[in-house]
């Protein structure tokens, strides 16, 4: 990406804050490391113009973010579990919501619970397309580990697999549902 926003900034906002959800301290952990942040650039502020063009800025944001993630060395390994817990299971939609009221906290957990369903109805659904047609099914596995790895590195949560994934999610799912009361129809017919 040449845009100084995506690219090397996402990669170190994928290292500093990793789930995208803003905690103390985090924005001027950026700031420190890069000497400017994203709301510095997308602002109609005169400080803008103080600042390079977007692709310099992009490049500095990989090289500073190359360095972290040396700097990070094996503890990359549990915050690639919590990026992967977040993107998959919603996890930061429960553990990350301390600043909401109550009544929103519930309402996350409840979405989470509803996701969940959904997530467990679309793997028996892809497990039913294996079993019918294997050469899609690996095709769809290739694609949400391609796309996963992918997004490891960077900012990584919900909002980001919801485009990605959902869409997909909600049709295996409907397609688990279909087949279960398929099924029962079938068998309720056959008994009378």
């Amino acid at each position: 990406a040449s845009y100084s926003t995506h690219g090397g900034f996402a990669a170190i906002e994928g290292i500093i804050m990793p789930l995208g959800r803003t905690q103390p301290g985090e924005t001027e952990a950026i700031e420190n490391a890069l000497g400017w942040g994203n709301w510095d650039v997308e602002t109609n502020k005169p400080t803008r113009a103080g600042l390079r063009d977007e692709a310099a800025l992009n490049d500095q944001a990989w090289r500073v973010a190359s360095i972290l993630w040396r700097q990070k060395g094996m503890r990359v390994v549990p915050l690639f579990t919590e990026k992967f817990a977040a993107f998959w299971f919603s996890t930061d939609q429960i553990l990350d919501t301390r600043s909401l009221p109550l009544r929103g906290r519930l309402a996350r957990m409840a979405g989470v619970a509803v996701y969940w369903i959904a997530l467990v109805l679309a793997i028996l659904g892809w497990l039913r397309l294996r079993s019918t047609n294997p050469r899609m099914a690996k095709s769809l596995i290739l694609y949400a580990v391609v796309l996963t790895a992918f997004h490891l590195p960077l900012t990584m949560n919900t909002r980001l697999r919801v485009p990605l994934f959902d869409p997909l999610l909600a049709t295996l799912a409907g397609c688990s549902i279909y087949r279960l009361r398929t099924s029962r129809l079938y068998t309720s017919s056959s008994a009378h």
